[in-house]
This record gives C-alpha cells, structure tokens and sequence, in this order.
C-alpha cells in the first residue's frame, strides 16, 4: 500500500511539474507576444492614439476633458489635446480611423485589441494612418444583466464624448470608423450627435461639426436593428456615412438574446442585420452593405473569430480606410 500511495505522489507530482512548466512557456509566449507587439507597433509616419474617459462616472460630464495617450516607442505616453492637434500626422496622413471596442474590456485589453486593430489595417494599405482607440469604462461590473443594461445606457454617455471630441479633426479629412459590440451603438449614436440630433435628451452645442464623408464597419453591433432608420435614435446616423459595412452573426449566442436587454428593443443588428423603421431592409441602400458571418464564424460574440473567420473582414477594414471622395481627388 505504501509503495502504492508513493507511486501516486510521485505520479501526481509529476502532472504538477508538467502543467506548471506550461503555464510558465505560456505565460512567457504571452509577455513575448505583448512586447513584440508593441516593439513592432506603429510604422514610421502612422501615429497611434488613445482617447479615454474611463476617469469620468458613468453621468455625462461634457466639459470634463478626455485623456490623452499616443503610442511613442513601446508603450501608450500621456499626451494632450493641443499636441493631439498639432500632430503631424494628422496633416499628412489621409486615412484617420477611429476604433471603439465592445463591453467587459479592462484598461489594458483595450489597449492590446486596439493595437491589434492597427497591425490589421496597416497590412492593407502603404498610406500612413492615424488611429485613435476611444476607451470607455466598459470593464464588467456585478451580474451579467444589469451590467449589460447599465452598459447599453452607457453607450450613449460615451458616444456623447466622442461627438464633442471629433470636432477636433477637420472635417476636411476623411474618417473611418470601425465599433465592436456596444462599440457598435457608440458609433451610430456618435454620427447622430453630429448630424444635430439629440440621444437620451443630450445635443451637442450648435453648430456641430459634421463628417459626411464617415465610413462606418461594425462587427457584431449591439443595437437594436431598427435605430437607424425613421424615428430611430440613431436616424441621422446615416446623413452622415458615405458607406457602411455591418457584418452581423445570425449564430450569436449573445445577441440572440439582446432583445431582453429591454422590453422596447428588437433582434439586434448584429444578429440579423440592420433595417430601415417599419421592418423595410436596408440593404438595398447603395451606402450600405451587409454580411452574414455565422457560417464563417459560428456560434461566438468573440471579436477575434470574426477577424480570424469572416471573409468579408477584409472588405470592412478596406471600408474604413478608402474614400470615395478621397479618390476622387487623386
């Protein structure tokens, strides 16, 4: 019996050994992995910035300033507005995307996922680039469906936010807009802001500054699939998109059941697209174009999957890099 539970010890110490050797080989991979990534972040002439208001409560605080960080050699810098403005890049480069990530993100995952989103645009095009990460308090916070209420309210809180901060890019310049998830809804309600409207009672002080040229991609948005069109809350969105790329899952296991989130909302537009007020579909649009991931995807709310999975992936970072208008001129 002795040499029976000696062997066992010995057996289970071993198993031990082996799974600790493989959490340290993976945790290295993982600390190799995030230093290459920002060793190897940004190209000469792109620049990387994160807008944040993660230091502000939940309450809309226009007025408050957002903070400011831009990626200078290895790691995020605090910055401010005025050296945001006067970045030169912002003069050179005719390509600025804006990139606003889903819920359950903490401080450093966005981070991570917004230079991910870089490295993926920056591989379809030679053009310097500008990219700002817009970071909100998205980090989850008790059960999962308050948190999931409190965070689609939150939503247009952040979207207010961005509206105020993007009259700081000139309206001369093209922008693309990429929004996972909730990232989705910050997006739409942003563009409505813009285009004069008014979201859970808040406008922006007139007169806006308008960015008709936008071109919008969304994965996976989390909002209800009727909100663009007449009588939504995002319906001036569109005024305001020269294109819009929206590839949705009709396997989502998470948006299959948005339509709890409240008793007024429908099937999301992440779930089964997006349509016009009234049930009429938007993609007839000539702006507007939509892909269904789930066969490519499957069942997944995971942002990695669809751009390891989808093959329109490709289609919506193109979008939110070329311009119409921007071709025109060359």
């Amino acid at each position: 019996m002795n040499s029976f539970i000696e062997s066992l010890y010995l057996i289970t110490a071993s198993t031990i050994k082996r799974a600790m050797r493989r959490v340290i080989v993976v945790s290295v991979v993982l600390l190799i992995g995030r230093q290459s990534l920002a060793a190897s972040a940004v190209r000469d002439g792109d620049s990387v910035w994160e807008v944040s208001s993660r230091h502000l409560s939940g309450a809309c605080q226009l007025g408050m300033p957002l903070r400011l960080s831009k990626v200078i050699g290895c790691n995020f810098q605090p910055s401010t507005l005025e050296e945001f403005i006067a970045d030169p890049v912002c003069h050179d480069a005719p390509q600025t995307v804006v990139y606003v990530h889903g819920n359950w993100m903490d401080w450093e995952n966005a981070r991570e996922r917004g230079m991910y989103i870089y490295q993926l645009l920056s591989a379809q095009t030679n053009r310097p680039i500008r990219l700002i990460l817009f970071s909100w308090p998205s980090q989850r916070d008790g059960r999962i469906g308050p948190d999931v209420r409190e965070k689609a309210c939150l939503a247009h809180v952040e979207a207010y936010y961005l509206a105020d901060f993007l009259k700081h890019v000139p309206t001369d310049r093209s922008i693309g807009m990429m929004g996972f998830s909730f990232g989705g809804a910050v997006i739409c309600g942003t563009l409505h802001l813009l285009g004069g409207g008014t979201l859970d009672g808040r406008c922006l002080p007139q007169p806006t500054v308008a960015h008709q040229n936008s071109r919008v991609s969304m994965v996976a948005p989390a909002f209800d699939r009727d909100q663009l069109g007449p009588g939504g809350k995002y319906e001036l969105a569109l005024g305001q998109i020269e294109r819009m790329v929206n590839l949705y899952n009709s396997s989502d296991p998470v948006l299959k059941r948005f339509r709890f989130i409240d008793r007024g909302s429908h099937e999301a537009a992440g779930f089964l697209g997006i349509n016009a007020r009234g049930g009429m579909p938007l993609s007839t649009a000539p702006n507007v174009v939509q892909y269904d991931c789930s066969r490519a995807a499957g069942r997944t709310h995971n942002e990695i999957d669809y751009y390891r999975n989808c093959p329109a992936i490709n289609t919506a970072l193109q979008n939110a890099l070329i311009s119409n208008m921007q071709l025109a001129k060359e």
